[in-house]
């Protein structure tokens, strides 16, 4: 790997394949030495939770790993994240904020989390 890299330069792509195959070492290089952001969509996708952890780890994102948290469909992720002090009404890009809320139905089905997901939906309302 190193012997590659010293003819080209890595790119979102590198990160995408290191999140995939789950080499976390390569994610962490990669964003320290080259500042290519942890994709979490792919983290969710392919349930990589040690990149996704990483991801939060170096940017203390907390509000975006919030929204991702869903994916991985273990409340106390969710729970700490809100916890600590994630704004659920921070204003995303669309695509993110149609992300969190077709992940309502699977956050809905864990206990507790009814209250949440309105707040949540109040909130998209009101950012029309």
């Amino acid at each position: 790997m190193s012997e590659c890299l010293k003819y080209q330069k890595p790119d979102k792509y590198c990160m995408k394949y290191a999140i995939i195959s789950y080499n976390i070492d390569f994610n962490t290089f990669l964003m320290n030495e080259y500042n290519i952001k942890i994709d979490l969509e792919y983290c969710g996708i392919h349930n990589n939770l040690d990149s996704f952890l990483v991801y939060y780890d170096q940017t203390n994102d907390i509000d975006r790993c919030f929204i991702y948290s869903t994916v991985f469909d273990i409340s106390s992720i969710c729970e700490y994240f809100l916890l600590h002090g994630a704004n659920i009404c921070e204003k995303y890009n669309k695509v993110e904020m149609l992300f969190i809320l077709q992940r309502k139905i699977t956050v809905w089905k864990l206990s507790n989390f009814s209250f949440l997901m309105v707040q949540i939906s109040i909130c998209r309302k009101k950012s029309k």
